[in-house]
């Protein structure tokens, strides 16, 4: 119990510094760059492999293991099984970014995928929040 208490906390802290604010994708040089208030700039590449797979890597800098394996468990047990992988790497310790991949139906938007499974965070968060 205590360990869940204590991750808990972690993504309340990691989701608040992120300032998440579902939404507010913006393009930019045509590739969708989601840019959260703060520090982290997320960029957004996408490629379509089959007529059932799409591939999506978001590379988010200033992240690291808690965050990629926060949202890769969390798009992994997506409730409305739009995700068929998911996974995350840090390519060295030394570089500062993670790259977070999932792969989709073409026809779903990522976007909304992300934004739902960070949500389903924050509502875990403000259970925690309510219960302690």
């Amino acid at each position: 119990m205590r360990g869940h208490v204590i991750l808990l906390i972690f993504i309340y802290l990691v989701i608040h510094k992120m300032s998440f604010n579902p939404g507010s994708v913006s393009s930019v040089e045509d590739k969708n760059v989601f840019v959260p208030e703060e520090l982290n700039r997320i960029e957004i590449e996408t490629e379509v492999v089959s007529d059932a797979v799409m591939v999506v890597l978001y590379s988010m800098v200033d992240e690291d293991h808690g965050v990629g394996q926060l949202l890769r468990d969390e798009l992994q047990n997506d409730p409305l099984k739009r995700v068929s992988y998911a996974a995350y790497r840090i390519p060295h310790p030394q570089e500062a970014v993670m790259h977070l991949r999932f792969h989709v139906h073409p026809k779903t938007d990522p976007q909304s995928v992300l934004n739902d499974a960070i949500q389903r965070l924050i509502d875990r968060i403000d259970i925690l929040k309510t219960t302690l």
